[in-house]
């Protein structure tokens, strides 16, 4: 009885495999949404539902505005913000001189590439599905890209879910790191929501614009653990 006990412990994972493991599990499903959806969505297979969730959001007595009081709208303009190229930049500017100020090269480099290639690899994925923005509803911000994924909420996740993830590292009990990973996943879901409010992205593009950023986020944070899990083996 012993030995198959014994036996059966061996085969689970270790402290430093179960985490792998779930994040493993998590991208997994996150790449497969976003496949799922990459292969509908831009051919228009939900933009019937699609259409209504847009004009849910609109004013009945005037198309043309959001609905709810008019700074309802203000907010969730300066919410959405928040997803930008300029002002995750500036949190990512800020967050990396301060790892190298205290000396985690290693950290700093990771959030660093995980962003620029993260920003790069939104961008061309814009350019190969060639989504045109929603038509039902006018759009109460200036775009000039495609919009398939959503940038906003792709980028915000892999920036805040990145940086989430590192924090979580920073502080020894659980309430704390899930307090930083959900504050990710919060922002990242309050910006993507106010990009479908605000008329620019179909329900679609932002739910490929979470899934293949938490992909992206979780695939950079697993990099460096499974590099030291393979050199302390050997």
């Amino acid at each position: 009885m012993s030995v198959i006990v014994n036996k059966l412990k061996n085969k689970l994972p270790s402290s430093l495999d179960l985490p792998l493991l779930v994040v493993a599990a998590v991208c997994s499903f996150a790449i497969w949404t976003f496949v799922e959806l990459a292969d509908d969505a831009p051919e228009g297979d939900y933009l019937e539902i699609e259409n209504k969730v847009l004009t849910f959001f609109r004013s009945t007595a005037a198309p043309e505005n959001a609905i709810g009081p008019q700074w309802v709208e203000q907010t969730a303009m300066e919410i959405t913000s928040l997803g930008s190229i300029p002002v995750l930049s500036l949190i990512v500017i800020l967050c990396v001189f301060h790892m190298l100020l205290i000396k985690k090269y290693g950290m700093a480099m990771l959030v660093t590439l995980s962003t620029i290639l993260g920003g790069t690899l939104t961008f061309y994925l814009k350019e190969v599905f060639e989504r045109a923005r929603p038509e039902k509803v006018s759009a109460l911000v200036d775009v000039m890209t495609y919009s398939f994924p959503s940038g906003h909420a792709m980028t915000s996740s892999i920036v805040f879910m990145t940086l989430g993830a590192l924090l979580a590292q920073t502080v020894p009990r659980n309430i704390e790191k899930i307090y930083f990973i959900a504050t990710a996943l919060f922002l990242s879901f309050i910006i993507g929501l106010t990009r479908v409010y605000l008329g620019v992205h179909y329900p679609t593009d932002v739910m490929a614009g979470w899934a293949a950023g938490t992909a992206w986020a979780l695939l950079c944070w697993s990099i460096p653990h499974i590099f030291v899990r393979v050199k302390r083996s050997h």
